[in-house]
């Protein structure tokens, strides 16, 4: 069976569309630090039993953090989007700041 793992840090990318347990099980399992990747302000956790989104599974941990006042770094520049669909996220959720690392062609 070999070895268990043993890792020190673990980086969960879209980490706010991951429920909060799924987020833990590092922790659990010995990491001591935890990066957690993604916009809360876009796609949370998709819960499908109703029972479990109203016993709070349906918030990740990303979310409960900052609902905590934990503070996210969110990144200023995008480059996955026209800079004309670029546009209203960054009106809509981020008061104009996003900008743009792509020019349009």
């Amino acid at each position: 069976e070999g070895e268990p793992l043993s890792f020190e840090t673990c980086l969960i990318d879209e980490a706010t569309q991951a429920p909060e347990p799924e987020c833990l099980i590092p922790i659990v399992l010995g990491a001591k630090q935890l990066v957690l990747v993604g916009d809360h302000q876009q796609l949370g956790p998709v819960v499908m039993c109703k029972k479990a989104a109203r016993a709070g599974l349906g918030v990740s941990l990303f979310e409960r953090l900052v609902e905590l006042q934990v503070r996210p770094i969110r990144l200023q520049v995008q480059y996955r989007m026209h800079p004309c669909l670029s546009e209203f996220p960054s009106n809509t959720f981020y008061e104009g700041t996003l900008q743009n690392g792509i020019t349009a062609a």
